[in-house]
């Protein structure tokens, strides 16, 4: 992991935040599974959203051995996804800002490099300042139109440290207030980098 943690969001069938994690390791663990056992995989059908440069992407490929549906982002974020686009040209990328219309599909998940540059030790604004919160903003937004509109069974993505710190707390408790508007779960997971 690049980051310093994992947001987890479930629909209320997967409550517990054991079972999230349990999803979470039966997907990566299925390709191990299929070539001991010689089960068939299940085919994920999962998208991404802000995926950066796609490493975070490229995991969840060699995880579930199946490609993203497609790629949501904003305009911002093109030069810093334009590796991934050369990479996997035929994948759709959505652009949210200009047309946020997705495949009416169900998804087994959405995988997200949330940008949190207000919560990153390199940032230079002061806790709970409104640069920091605006810094944010990516984050709430692109949980609103993943949980509001595509509707995945699961949906999670990694963050900055300080999410797990007092100058996160703000962010998670809007995450929190995100979460239960469209019925579903959260979990905060930190994980030592």
């Amino acid at each position: 992991m690049l980051g310093g943690g994992d947001l987890k969001y479930s629909k209320n069938h997967m409550q517990s935040f054991r079972e999230q994690i349990k999803v979470i390791r039966n997907i990566k663990g299925l390709k191990m599974k299929r070539r001991i056992k010689g089960l068939k995989m299940k085919k994920y059908k999962w998208a991404n959203i802000v995926p950066l440069i796609g490493g975070s992407n490229f995991g969840c490929y060699k995880s579930t051995g199946t490609k993203p549906l497609y790629h949501l982002s904003y305009d911002a974020f093109e030069k810093n996804e334009s590796f991934l686009e050369k990479y996997w040209p035929e994948i759709p990328r959505i652009v949210i800002n200009e047309n946020l219309k997705v495949p009416d599909e169900e998804i087994d998940f959405v995988n997200s490099v949330c940008p949190c540059a207000g919560l990153s030790a390199l940032s230079t604004a002061k806790t709970n300042s409104k640069s920091r919160a605006d810094a944010n903003q990516w984050m709430f937004e692109s949980a609103e139109n993943v949980l509001g509109k595509v509707k995945p069974k699961v949906y999670w993505g990694e963050n900055a440290p300080g999410l797990f710190t007092g100058v996160g707390e703000d962010t998670r408790n809007k995450l929190y207030a995100i979460a239960k508007k469209h019925d579903y779960s959260i979990s905060f997971y930190k994980t030592s980098t």
